[in-house]
């Protein structure tokens, strides 16, 4: 579908709209072929597996929709390889909630993570960041419960580190990052002093930052992050704060 094109808008019932098409050359002339559907939204479940799918051709705009069943935090997150880019909507496929880049996802996947009411439809769009290239990616929405580590979770804290302005100490009950050594998922979680909270990142152990999560000012931080595509090794999660920074760390195993 090299060279065509396509449109994705959200119209209004019972009402005639118009196209016009040309040729990008304006010099040259052409066969084609146009078709009008309904580009209905695929439904997600919250708390399945990640659903697969691709962009193509490029530019295109895939829609989703998922229901919540009780209110509270909840992450719409995409995995692989492509650099995508994400929105959430209300009901009415039109008010905007949220949106990202890559800066809360893995890599250059997006992620948003939003307090949403119970018993709602909420709408998911996702395009790629750049219009001119296809590729394939996965999508999943989760509930964000509050769970405490039980016996097969190992805590980070005695291994966490507190770095202030002027002198370092040792936080053993603070942060939490379980499981430990992890496979494809780990929950950070952070509850002591919730004033001046910056942003939560994952760091490699060669110092590259894989991830990042902006915090609002007094959030508690119980957060369920895929490190399914990060490679096996020694990584630091950080809770970046307006005077201290809190670290731990966790093994990411194949």
């Amino acid at each position: 579908m090299l060279y065509n094109s396509k449109l994705t808008e959200n119209l209004a019932a019972d009402t005639w709209y118009f196209v016009r098409i040309k040729l990008y050359n304006s010099t040259a002339t052409g066969s084609y072929s146009i078709d009008v559907s309904d580009a209905s939204a695929v439904t997600l479940i919250v708390d399945a597996p990640a659903t697969d799918a691709n962009i193509s051709p490029a530019g295109e705009n895939d829609w989703y929709r998922f229901q919540t069943s009780t209110a509270g935090s909840y992450s719409i997150q995409t995995s692989g390889s492509s650099d995508t880019y994400m929105y959430l909507y209300a009901s009415d496929k039109t008010t905007l909630i949220s949106e990202n880049d890559d800066g809360a996802g893995v890599v250059y996947n997006a992620k948003i993570t939003a307090n949403l009411s119970a018993g709602s439809i909420y709408y998911v769009r996702v395009r790629l960041y750049k219009s001119t290239v296809t590729g394939y990616y996965a999508i999943n929405v989760t509930k964000n419960e509050s769970s405490k580590g039980s016996g097969e979770y190992m805590k980070a804290a005695p291994a966490a580190e507190i770095i202030k302005k002027d002198d370092q100490e040792e936080d053993t009950a603070a942060l939490l990052i379980y499981p430990n050594p992890a496979i494809d998922k780990i929950t950070v979680e952070y509850a002591d002093e919730l004033i001046d909270m910056i942003r939560l990142e994952i760091i490699s152990a060669s110092g590259r930052k894989v991830y990042t999560e902006h915090l609002a000012s007094d959030q508690q931080v119980n957060e369920t992050i895929n490190v399914s595509q990060l490679p096996a090794g020694l990584y630091f999660v950080r809770i970046v704060k307006a005077d201290r920074v809190i670290t731990g760390k966790f093994i990411k195993r194949r």
